[in-house]
């Protein structure tokens, strides 16, 4: 890289990432979101609306797709713990999200 490529910002591209022996390399992860909601609304004064819902999401666990190549990796070089991602994060399944709103509305708006 010039000087003059440094003064202009032009990106140098370059690959950091060396596989470790018998791994290849990725750049993908794969993993599946889900997620749901309800929700409603209720009038429970003539000038005041509540609304109240709940949301549940569980994101797919990004990492369960490394663990095959972590394990050819650990397998290769002769079992050697070093090599193990250990703990393996499991699934986060507790993402509940309470929803509140309310709403009030002047008698004078109504007529």
């Amino acid at each position: 890289m010039s000087i003059q490529n440094f003064i202009d910002d032009v990106a140098a591209v370059a690959d950091i990432r060396k596989p470790l022996p018998e791994a290849k390399p990725f750049s993908t992860t794969s993993g599946t979101t889900t997620s749901s909601l309800t929700q409603d609304t209720w009038q429970v004064h003539p000038t005041l609306f509540l609304s109240l819902g709940l949301r549940y999401e569980t994101p797919g666990n990004a990492l369960a797709s490394l663990f095959p190549v972590n394990d050819a990796i650990q397998a290769t070089n002769g079992g050697d713990p070093v090599f193990l991602l250990n703990p393996r994060p499991r699934r986060d399944l507790n993402n509940f999200q309470p929803r509140f709103g309310f709403s009030l509305e002047s008698e004078n708006r109504r007529r």
